[in-house]
């Protein structure tokens, strides 16, 4: 929708979830960039693309890797639809992130 990420209390999430062990798992979609997409493309399927932009993917998966470094916490990123959102988890696991990915062709 129009509401943004709270991104203190998804900060605190990871952060509770990092101190119980626990994995995250997110499907990584900006919620502004989400609704500006969806502002500027009309709801029609020749463009969804648009509408979910590889922009709100990579920037949530970005933001959520950060969040779970910060927060030692495990985290798996779910329906990755970008190269982009696929290297940079590939970053963070090189870098000895605790993190991970799947696909789901629709």
């Amino acid at each position: 929708g129009d509401r943004p990420w709270d991104h203190g209390l998804v900060r605190e999430l990871f952060q509770a979830a990092g101190a119980a062990g626990r994995q995250v798992v997110v499907q990584a979609e900006d919620p502004s960039i989400l609704a500006a997409d969806a502002r500027a493309h009309a709801a029609q399927a020749s463009l969804h693309h648009l509408r979910r932009s590889a922009a709100a993917e990579t920037v949530a998966i970005a933001a959520a890797i950060e969040m779970a470094a910060e927060a030692e916490c495990e985290v798996h990123f779910f329906q990755v639809s970008t190269a982009r959102g696929v290297d940079l988890i590939d970053e963070a696991k090189r870098h000895g992130l605790p993190v991970s990915g799947s696909t789901c062709p629709h």
